[in-house]
């Protein structure tokens, strides 16, 4: 009996490289949106509480 070749596909077939598009991009840190979230959260409750 003759063994079967069995051949494993390839590691890097079909994975796109993210990163290299990742640099030309606006970078925004996580910490900017999250206050922005916050200083609009606040602003609405100010409002509502005051001049409504």
């Amino acid at each position: 009996m003759a063994k079967e070749k069995t051949s494993m596909p390839q590691s890097t077939a079909g994975l796109v490289r993210y990163f290299d598009e990742y640099k030309e991009a606006i970078q925004i840190p996580p910490q900017a949106i999250v206050g922005l979230c916050v200083g609009i959260i606040v602003i609405s409750v100010f409002m509502r509480i005051f001049f409504i």
